[in-house]
């Protein structure tokens, strides 16, 4: 890497020669640790609402509107997401499956949240956790 010296010691770097973590690795721990729950170990089996329920993966805020990423449980079943902007009364709109994300049309600028559902042959799944984001106008920002 350029500016490299010849030791190969990189004073940006969050480790040391010996593989010990510098301070700036535990700063970085506790920029991204969760403060509500810690994640499962890789050796722990999945929780069961994962294993019979979508959530949602991402939601990426465009103009007006928002794709919504999810998980998807089985190809057969559709999905039900449910979004309300702050304030006002929820919107749905239904998904079939295999597909994985889901762009949401129309939505006026502010504050959102988003939750799915499974909707199998034995009926609804349980709602997922609340995924929010922001809905700028695109109008104002121009």
């Amino acid at each position: 890497y350029g500016g490299t010296p010849p030791s190969q010691n990189r004073a940006w770097g969050v480790y040391n020669v010996w593989r010990q973590p510098k301070p700036a690795a535990y700063q970085i721990q506790q920029l991204f640790r969760s403060k509500s729950t810690e994640l499962p170990s890789l050796n722990d089996p999945l929780p069961a609402f994962i294993k019979d329920n979508p959530f949602i993966l991402a939601v990426v805020p465009l103009e007006n509107s928002c794709v919504v990423g999810f998980s998807v449980i089985d190809e057969k079943d559709n999905y039900e997401i449910e979004y309300t902007l702050e304030g006002k009364a929820p919107k749905t709109a239904k998904i079939q499956g295999l597909q994985g994300a889901a762009k949401i049309y129309d939505l006026e600028p502010g504050n959102y949240f988003f939750r799915i559902r499974r909707i199998a042959n034995s009926g609804f799944g349980k709602w997922s956790p609340d995924v929010s984001t922001t809905i700028v106008d695109s109008y104002s920002s121009k």
